[in-house]
């Protein structure tokens, strides 16, 4: 079955990497020789299982939006590490995607700049001096603020808005994660509030950008940045 993404649509994908053999036999099959010698390169068959559940399923995906076989889609990397499709055409079909644990999420845009990240919420010891030193002095503030029981969620939301964005940007971690602001508060709105520093294609003006924000499981939280005002969000299982 083909799939079909218009202009004003993100279509997000979620789905398990925990696959049975004949699945994960399938995948291998299906990917670059690149990625094939990554995946002999882990240590724990649970991670190069893992590995190959994710670029096999996005393979997958995408196949059915450029309709060919999954093993004739050529990726490529951005300096920083974003994965692109050289072959997409004039579609332009943009897409990123982040896994936690045994879960994965992909984002597919057409002709837009986006940007995904996943996290299973987990206490974190160093929680304060994570924020200290990754976040900007306006979100440091705004956790400080923030009672107790709601710290841990504060900081998830942040990170997840922070690392979306800046995979939608293709920066990684090249960006200094205190260069922008974004809303953290649970009751608060999920977006973008200003970014310090100019970034590359002149994306970063922060009235361009929307963020979006749910919870794929009761433990862990997902943002999605796109380099656009508004867009409708659909969620689906893959099921292949």
């Amino acid at each position: 079955m083909k799939f079909d993404a218009a202009a004003n649509e993100i279509h997000v994908w979620q789905a398990k990497l925990n696959q049975p053999d004949d699945r994960i036999a399938k995948y291998l099959e299906s990917l670059a020789p690149e990625e094939r010698q990554r995946a002999g390169q882990f240590l724990f068959d649970i991670h190069k299982r893992r590995f190959i559940s994710a670029r096999g399923i996005l393979r997958n995906i995408l196949s059915r939006y450029l309709d060919t076989d999954p093993a004739r889609i050529r990726l490529a990397y951005e300096a920083k590490g974003k994965p692109y499709l050289l072959d997409a055409g004039a579609r332009n079909i943009q897409f990123n995607l982040s896994h936690s644990d045994d879960f994965v999420l992909y984002a597919i845009a057409p002709g837009n700049h986006v940007g995904i990240d996943l996290e299973v919420m987990r206490p974190v010891h160093d929680m304060e001096d994570v924020a200290k030193h990754s976040f900007s002095p306006n979100e440091y503030a705004a956790l400080q603020r923030m009672p107790d029981d709601e710290k841990l969620a504060a900081f998830f939301n942040c990170w997840t808005r922070k690392e979306a964005y800046i995979k939608a940007l293709g920066h990684g971690l090249s960006m200094p994660l205190d260069s922008f602001d974004v809303s953290l508060e649970p009751s608060e709105q999920s977006r973008l509030l200003h970014s310090f520093v100019r970034s590359q294609n002149d994306l970063s003006c922060s009235s361009s950008w929307s963020i979006y924000h749910w919870k794929p499981t009761p433990h862990s939280v997902a943002a999605l940045a796109s380099a656009a005002p508004a867009h409708d969000i659909l969620l689906r299982d893959w099921v292949d």
